[in-house]
């Protein structure tokens, strides 16, 4: 891929997502990362059979492009008909035919949004696609087709028809189900964001953004949210300073879109000194001097990879309001790591 000149090229784009990922993590961890290990397993190896080029892991989920329209739909359904056997995994996939261009070893174009759109629509064990997409592949007769209608996507002027795939075995999503990233009539208040922003102008067309909405109420999006030091689970002493790092990264990025109410903790010292040790107490504290939403973690590492795992926390309630997928990456490109997992947390 070209690091220094833009390189533009038409490319099979393919999103896939672990449905359900937050929830499952909450009821049980460990079974989840196992499950997870065997979906980027599974991911890795038919990709390279068939062809294709890694972009993005964002823990549940993946970004990856294809020369071939027949090996993107191959390498789906191969995929998809793996994770359905034990160990189960509850993927969706989208697929779109569009242009991309390469800059600076990262992708950019409005098809790869279109694509991540598609694939929000699709519920576990689906693999749905754009009218694009099908118009290369409509021939091969060892492929089965249902159209679900044209829909309207957010930032897309045209409705754009999606078919499912509709082999054997390949669930088909009712229309009740297709709730996700559509062009919705609104005030121009709705959506403003507590974790992300409508920086999203810029961002979007150059990260994989998984983005779900619905796990914040209108009231928490308008709260005030502070980012704690995440905790080191490494035992390693040299990495203790990294908790630091990751609130600092998180709270000026926040902080530079001018969109969430983004308290800095340095702003909070003495109260935080003054708090309990225990987290409950901390939270309780934040409550009451005003604070929303509250940002912590931990960090641990995993095959000497190190993995971030944050939590994002009501006050008021004091429960996870949601758990976002851990960010893995290598200990050597530190800089990498939190800008994935800052970017994770603007998705949100």
């Amino acid at each position: 891929m070209p690091s220094d000149q833009p390189n533009r090229r038409l490319a099979a784009i393919l999103f896939a997502d672990i449905v359900g990922y937050t929830s499952m993590m909450q009821s049980d961890e460990g079974h989840t990362m196992s499950r997870l290990k065997h979906y980027q397993k599974v991911l890795q190896k038919n990709i390279k059979k068939y062809n294709g080029e890694i972009i993005k892991n964002y823990g549940d989920g993946s970004l990856y492009l294809f020369s071939s329209v027949l090996d993107a739909v191959h390498c789906s359904k191969v995929i998809q008909e793996t994770l359905r056997q034990v160990p189960h995994v509850p993927l969706r996939i989208g697929l779109h035919l569009g242009d991309v261009m390469y800059r600076e070893n990262d992708v950019y174009g409005n098809d790869i949004n279109i694509a991540s759109r598609i694939e929000s629509l699709g519920t576990a064990g689906s693999v749905l696609m754009s009218g694009d997409f099908l118009n290369k592949i409509k021939n091969q007769t060892e492929f089965k087709f249902h159209s679900l209608g044209k829909y309207h996507f957010k930032n897309v002027e045209e409705k754009m028809e999606v078919i499912a795939l509709a082999n054997e075995g390949f669930l088909i999503p009712t229309k009740s189900d297709m709730v996700g990233k559509l062009k919705k009539s609104s005030s121009p208040y709705r959506w403003v964001y507590i974790l992300t922003a409508l920086i999203l102008t810029a961002l979007i067309t150059n990260r994989f953004i998984n983005f779900d909405a619905t796990h914040l109420t209108d009231e928490q999006k308008n709260k005030s949210v502070t980012i704690l030091d995440f905790e080191n689970k490494t035992g390693l002493n040299n990495l203790e300073h990294f908790g630091t790092m990751i609130s600092d990264w998180l709270t000026s990025r926040l902080m530079e879109t001018g969109e969430a109410k983004v308290i800095s903790q340095a702003n909070i010292k003495d109260q935080i000194q003054h708090a309990g040790i225990g987290p409950g107490s901390r939270i309780k504290m934040f409550s009451e001097t005003g604070i929303g939403l509250v940002i912590l973690g931990r960090y641990y590492l995993q095959n000497d990879e190190l993995v971030i795992q944050p939590n994002i926390v009501d006050t008021e309630t004091g429960e996870v309001i949601h758990a976002p997928s851990p960010i893995i990456g290598s200990q050597s490109n530190m800089k990498d790591l939190l800008e994935d997992f800052t970017q994770e947390i603007l998705g949100y």
